[in-house]
């Protein structure tokens, strides 16, 4: 048996223009079509930099790719909430254990810090919606 090469990508440093993708659930939207502020209460949240992956890609790495919204934050505009970090964390492996299998990810990245109610409110009126989920309820 062969292994397998695991690619050996640079972590590197995010422009402050660039714009990092993050897949919304549809269960973190509201009955009014608002994104809630606990989409972005983790620690550390997982988005792909946009150098590496498109919107369309990035919602395509979902589970159930119709049952997550894209949204769109600008590097630098996250940077200006205080305790926030941005960084480029590529994931060499993916998950092949997943269902489907999660491929290799350049384009990985994390919003770091600590995220009270103040940071969850200013990461959301930061983000952009830029690939919609249909909202309406399931049967």
């Amino acid at each position: 048996m062969v292994d397998a090469v695991v690619p050996d990508w640079p972590v590197e440093s995010i422009p402050d223009v660039d714009r990092l993708f993050i897949a919304i659930h549809v269960s973190q939207f509201d009955e009014n079509g608002q994104v809630r502020i606990g989409a972005f209460a983790k620690e550390e949240l997982s988005t792909d930099w946009e150098k590496y992956s498109t919107a369309e890609q990035s919602q395509a790495r979902r589970r159930v790719p119709g049952d997550n919204a894209i949204g769109a934050l600008v590097a630098g505009a996250v940077r200006q909430i205080e305790g926030q970090e941005v960084v480029h964390d590529p994931d060499p492996i993916g998950d092949p254990h997943r269902e489907p299998p999660l491929e290799p990810n350049r384009a990985h990245a994390l919003i770091r810090g600590r995220k009270s109610t103040k940071e969850r409110v200013l990461l959301r009126d930061r983000c952009t919606i830029v690939i919609a989920c249909d909202l309406r309820p399931r049967r």
